[in-house]
């Protein structure tokens, strides 16, 4: 079973099977089957309050157990966590699969995590060869001064 710990210390246990996805799309409109594809995973991926209301969803019953509702749950999805309930997501989408999709799967997520390494590592690449005068004329071009 995928695990993730929110940032405020709650352990939430994830566990896709057919029941779990009927009740995923019923509450949130999203179909998590088709993380399976790639495509929902993209689509979660651009919008951060559709991926946590799904993780929510998902761990409705446990969120209720501990009195939690959508709006305190989501004030405890945020920095390290947020890309901790992602993978775990991604990682019970993979044991719900069949084996040999699970594994395109997970080379997919795999790759997701090498490419958003990568692009963090070209970006922090091209703000160190800013130069504060360059800085300067993009917060002046933006409004911000």
């Amino acid at each position: 079973m995928a695990k993730f710990v929110d940032a405020d210390g709650g352990q939430w246990v994830l566990s896709v099977t057919v029941n779990l996805i009927r009740e995923v799309r019923t509450a949130t409109g999203f179909d998590i089957a088709t993380i399976c594809t790639g495509e929902g995973a993209t689509e979660l991926a651009r919008d951060v309050v559709l991926l946590v209301d799904v993780i929510y969803a998902a761990v409705a019953k446990q969120a209720q157990t501990r009195g939690l509702g959508p709006v305190e749950f989501a004030n405890a999805i945020r920095g390290q966590t947020l890309d901790d309930a992602t993978t775990a997501l991604l990682d019970a989408c993979i044991e719900f699969l069949p084996p040999a999709r699970g594994q395109i799967l997970a080379a997919l997520r795999d790759k997701l995590t090498e490419g958003q390494t990568a692009l963090i590592e070209r970006q922090r690449a091209a703000i160190a060869e800013l130069t504060a005068d360059q800085v300067g004329k993009m917060l002046v071009s933006s409004g911000a001064v």
